[in-house]
């Protein structure tokens, strides 16, 4: 799975997060090229906060692993980390990030005052991941737009 077909799920997901009554957001979690895991966001229709894309798949990656140490994984997903994804992200050693769409107002985890995935003196974790921003984003876009997002 290169990085185009990551995202393309990551984008698909977040169209089926959207159809399923939450929010259009995806994630897709690589190890050396292979699916490791994947999720949509389930805030609304688990009534959980912490129901993320991210997060959903962080979780399944470390149980599949049977870690916490998700060293060498590529995380992808339809719009940039929130702070609160971000810092799972950084606590599981994901080495690279990959996103679409960045987070607005002010709420992301690289773009914001509070830079959690790419500040490096962060107490806790490790070095940060490798960030590719804007990939795809024309894509990830369509969906906000097809399904009325922000909403």
């Amino acid at each position: 799975m290169d990085d185009q077909q990551a995202m393309e799920r990551s984008i698909e997901l977040a169209r089926l997060s959207a159809e399923h009554g939450s929010h259009p957001f995806g994630c897709v979690i690589t190890l050396n090229g292979e699916l490791l895991a994947e999720s949509e966001n389930t805030v609304v229709t688990d009534l959980d906060p912490t129901g993320h894309a991210e997060i959903a798949a962080i979780r399944k990656a470390c149980r599949i692993r049977g870690s916490l140490d998700l060293t060498g994984c590529t995380l992808y997903t339809s719009c940039e980390p929130c702070w609160m994804c971000s810092t799972a992200i950084r606590r599981t050693g994901i080495a690279r990030v990959v996103f679409a769409l960045t987070s607005t107002p002010r709420g992301g985890g690289f773009s914001s005052e509070y830079p959690i995935l790419s500040n490096p003196s962060l107490g806790g974790f490790g070095a940060p991941p490798e960030i590719l921003p804007g990939f795809m984003v024309v894509q990830s876009q369509a969906v906000w737009t097809a399904v009325g997002w922000p909403g």
